[in-house]
């Protein structure tokens, strides 16, 4: 039992037999209608603070969207700048030219526009595992430039790329061979 109840049986004899003061109910009345006006005031100030929590929101996510984007760019643009050997450049650039020329190779053997787009886009699904790779293993050599192990796999990976567009080729060239 808390003090105020106490206190109310303890005093309960001097307000019982009193009555309340006359126009007493419609002081209390007007109390309660008054009421709704505070509410309207209290709910006007939970609106702005709502606005305002909710734009502190929206500004941190898009301030860190903003750095996460500037930051892959950044890191994007670092694996870019990477100076290979005339060498290992040279090996690597042969690998892109061979790919490029499978690719022309897919396009003509294809027998119509759409399925050589379908079979493109089916290659470069298949090269997005490949690409992610090869963008690590760059990252890594960014760091470690004299490791030779990572240039062999940088190579290996360029070199799965053109076995994937033989075995494309491959296919295509049975898929038409049956055709005639």
């Amino acid at each position: 039992m808390s003090k105020l109840e106490k206190k109310i049986k303890e005093e309960r004899k001097y307000f019982d037999p009193h009555e309340p003061t006359p126009g007493h109910r419609e002081k209390f009345i007007d109390l309660l209608d008054a009421e709704p006006e505070l509410q309207q005031t209290k709910s006007i100030g939970n609106i702005w603070l709502k606005i305002a929590a909710t734009m502190l929101i929206l500004i941190s996510i898009g301030a860190v969207a903003f750095n996460f984007i500037t930051e892959s760019k950044s890191n994007a643009q670092n694996v870019l700048l990477i100076e290979y050997n005339e060498d290992f450049q040279s090996v690597l650039t042969y690998y892109d030219e061979k790919a490029a020329s499978k690719m022309q190779e897919i396009e003509k053997l294809s027998p119509d526009d759409e399925q050589a787009y379908r079979v493109k886009k089916a290659v470069q699904q298949q090269f997005e595992d490949l690409d992610i790779s090869i963008a690590a293993i760059e990252k890594d050599y960014q760091k470690n430039p004299e490791n030779e192990k990572l240039k062999a796999a940088m190579i290996n990976s360029k070199r799965n790329k053109v076995k994937v567009m033989d075995q494309v080729i491959q296919q295509l060239n049975m898929a038409n061979h049956q055709l005639f």
